[in-house]
């Protein structure tokens, strides 16, 4: 894989963790999603981290 997909890779990783802060500050408020509100977040972009490989075989699943 070239360096460019790994990076988009983390980027979209990243956005996904801080969207993820950002639901938990918004429905837990502010003491409880600033302070736990990381570790629900950071399962979930591990979450898309681990699935980010078969992105490109269901993009292949879904053309052929």
């Amino acid at each position: 894989m070239n360096k460019e997909i790994y990076q988009s890779i983390g980027g979209v990783v990243g956005v996904t963790f801080i969207v993820a802060w950002i639901y938990c500050i918004a429905n837990y408020g502010f003491l409880l999603g600033v302070g736990l509100g990381w570790l629900p977040a950071a399962i979930t972009a591990l979450s898309v981290d681990a699935a980010s490989p078969l992105v490109p075989v269901l993009l292949v699943g879904l053309w052929l």
